[in-house]
């Protein structure tokens, strides 16, 4: 895994290069709304994106993560069907649904039963490079998702040209970002976590959550800013020693939200010393949410490390699987 992180701003890059080279056939129509279909690592690439294009973007943009999609699909609805390995059943049963409701469908994923669906259906589709576990391929799905909504004309190419910078803006703070990571691990081992992150990086600290699951082994959760005072806050009343908290910080955060930060902090300290915020860097919301992921990718293969735990394997997730396909 610790390879497969370091190389992340190459898989940007790569990303790119895919990106710019795809010929899409775009109907000449209107949409209405947007709609990913897609769970786990490719999942999280639909709620970064969304979250960084929701001051541009003029029509919805939702995100399924179950066999059933919502009623408002039809065929003014751009449906892209996400999946690494091509084969999430979820993603599959949602966009099955999706065709009968006659919606724009396009699909993104290394090959599999996606590849095929597409291929059958003459659907638009962007095969990327397979062989990665999904959450190793955040690259491949925010790169390409992109590129699909600036190809249907839906924004600017101007977050498309933000990838090649924010990878050197990677690579240049690499050695930085490591130390605040084994910083992190040395806080949060052996506790029960919360990441804190104000509402406009939501996806940030969940795909932070998601890694710490899946790399370290590592029960955690995750809540933002302004909305857990006014519910999780007074469950801090049976905090203890045993909870720590990590902070995502940003420099464009709401002047309110920033005191709430600093309140929220005053009050969790005197239940856990186990405290430690992060001071996210970068010249606009791309790169101070890379930078975060970057971090928390970082910190959880080490805190796997420390857990003496195979960061790479996922035999729970397999097991449940297998049980769910007897029943298929």
């Amino acid at each position: 895994m610790e390879k497969l992180i370091q190389e992340f701003p190459a898989q940007l890059r790569e990303s790119v290069e895919i990106a710019q080279k795809i010929n899409l056939q775009i109907p000449s129509k209107k949409y209405s709304n947007i709609v990913v279909c897609g769970l786990g690592g490719s999942g999280i690439g639909a709620r970064i994106v969304s979250q960084w294009l929701e001051e541009e973007l003029h029509i919805p943009f939702t995100i399924v993560q179950n066999y059933t999609i919502p009623k408002f699909i039809d065929a003014n609805t751009l449906v892209i069907g996400s999946s690494y390995s091509g084969n999430t059943e979820e993603t599959i049963s949602a966009l099955n649904a999706c065709k009968e409701r006659g919606a724009e469908i396009i699909g993104i994923s290394s090959g599999g039963k996606l590849m095929a669906f597409c291929a059958a259906n003459n659907y638009n589709f962007i095969q990327v490079p397979g062989g990665l576990p999904p959450r190793a391929a955040l690259g491949y799905s925010i790169v390409q998702l992109v590129k699909v909504l600036e190809s249907y004309n839906l924004i600017s190419s101007e977050c498309f040209n933000e990838f090649l910078p924010t990878a050197a803006f990677l690579e240049a703070h690499t050695s930085e970002i490591q130390e605040i990571a084994r910083e992190v691990v040395m806080v949060i081992n052996n506790t029960t976590n919360v990441i804190y992150a104000e509402a406009p990086y939501e996806s940030v600290a969940l795909r932070g959550k998601q890694q710490l699951n899946e790399n370290g082994k590592f029960l955690c959760r995750y809540h933002v800013i302004p909305e857990m005072n006014h519910n999780e806050l007074l469950g801090w009343g049976s905090g203890s020693e045993k909870d720590s908290v990590i902070f995502l910080e940003t420099e464009d955060m709401h002047p309110s939200n920033k005191k709430r930060f600093e309140l929220t902090r005053e009050i969790v300290s005197k239940k856990t010393d186990k405290i430690i915020s992060i001071h996210a860097k970068g010249r606009n919301k791309m790169e101070r949410s890379m930078y975060l992921i970057y971090v928390l990718d970082w910190a959880s293969n080490y805190l796997g490390l420390a857990r003496n735990e195979d960061v790479t394997e996922i035999r729970t997730i397999d097991y449940l699987k297998g049980e769910l396909a007897k029943h298929a």
